[in-house]
């Protein structure tokens, strides 16, 4: 596989998506009753059924990322629709660059989650008696959503309260982070008493972490590009995880799938016409946009 500076072309890239692209693909996501993409879909077109949100817009979205799927696959991608998690491990041995276009969630820590609600509560209660030196759950005991808790589920609503804040930060509805707590850090600090958090979520079926992890060859060197969610929240374990992987890149905050879908093909665009690292030609590609929206709104002023 490639490092991270490597050259790639459009063939060297592959993009797999998973997203609904036909009413039966919308309706089977709709029919899961657990699909946040279907509440974002329901939200954004006043849709309480899948054939509202197709007649009223969600066609057409579909119907352009389809235009774009054509243009990408003739200048060499891979791409894989309808995709499921079994379709990674094969894609991943395949090609150097991966670009995933999904719904990525930002997990709460709903009761379900917690394996054994007793040692979650123990262990705040041993890191006050300095029996537990995890920096995540040491970082923890004094807020005063936590050190009030006298209850697993007391613990488990002041964790949603300072994940709920810090969620805010990564949609960059706030400039600093102010409680610093994810899903992913309670998971590498409290492994085996909280299940691994979901970071995608597919037509099928959300995947976790844990059997994302699972996807990525020994060794593999490529780049994954996140291309609607934000991975800043699971990036830094992902590549601890992963120590010889590449870039990952994603935007900066969550982000419509239409729009980022048309800023993948530019990118393949640029690569095809000048190979260079994934990671150059998207940062190629946002400034040029940046210019050309400076440039229009000075046209404006």
């Amino acid at each position: 596989m490639s490092d991270s500076s490597t050259v790639v072309q459009p063939s060297d890239c592959a993009l797999v998506i998973s997203v609904p692209l036909s009413l039966s693909e919308l309706e089977e996501v709709w029919s899961r009753g657990d699909s946040e993409f279907a509440k974002i879909v329901t939200d954004k077109t006043g849709s309480g059924s899948p054939e509202q949100a197709w007649s009223r817009g969600y066609s057409e979205a579909c119907e352009t990322v389809e235009e774009i799927i054509l243009s990408v696959e003739a200048l060499g991608v891979k791409v894989v629709t309808n995709a499921t998690s079994r379709d990674l491990p094969e894609v991943f041995g395949k090609y150097s660059q991966v670009s995933i276009l999904c719904h990525g969630p930002h997990p709460h820590l709903p009761a379900r989650d917690v394996l054994h609600p007793g040692r979650l509560l123990s262990a705040f209660h041993e890191a006050k008696r300095g029996r537990i030196s995890h920096p995540v759950v040491l970082g923890l005991i004094d807020r005063p959503e936590i050190a009030r808790a006298s209850s697993a589920a007391q613990l488990i609503k002041g964790i949603n309260l300072l994940i709920k804040q810090t969620k805010s930060f990564f949609n960059a509805e706030t400039e600093e982070p102010t409680a610093g707590i994810t899903r992913m850090l309670l998971h590498e600090a409290l492994p085996g008493i909280i299940r691994p958090p979901a970071i995608l979520e597919f037509n099928k079926s959300y995947v976790n972490f844990e059997e994302f992890v699972a996807c990525i060859p020994d060794n593999y060197s490529g780049s994954i590009d996140f291309v609607t969610c934000s991975a800043l929240w699971f990036s830094e374990a992902l590549r601890r995880r992963c120590p010889t992987l590449g870039d990952i890149t994603c935007p900066r905050k969550p982000a419509e799938f239409v729009t980022r879908a048309k800023f993948y093909q530019y990118i393949v665009k640029l690569l095809a016409c000048r190979p260079s690292s994934f990671a150059e030609a998207s940062r190629a590609v946002h400034w040029k946009m940046l210019d050309i929206q400076k440039h229009h709104l000075e046209e404006a002023s």
